[in-house]
């Protein structure tokens, strides 16, 4: 029997932009960016990005689906 790694929920990845753009299109392709942030930090660009699993975002959309027939 296989055991199910299920992914992180959230996850929070910050650097220079290169490394950023790396690693959204090297791992990340089952997330969604929920919010991107730009900061000059000691004269360098630093970019962070929050992106959430695309199984977290059905859970929510689910949960806001009508349970039954209205009369």
């Amino acid at each position: 029997m296989e055991l199910e790694i299920k992914p992180r929920p959230v996850r929070i990845i910050s650097g220079s932009p290169e490394e950023v753009d790396h690693e959204l299109n090297s791992t990340l392709k089952d997330y969604a960016i929920m919010q991107t942030n730009f900061a000059v930090v000691k004269d360098s660009l630093r970019v962070t990005v929050v992106a959430v699993h695309d199984s977290e975002i059905r859970k929510l959309q689910l949960m806001q689906m009508p349970t039954g027939r209205r009369n």
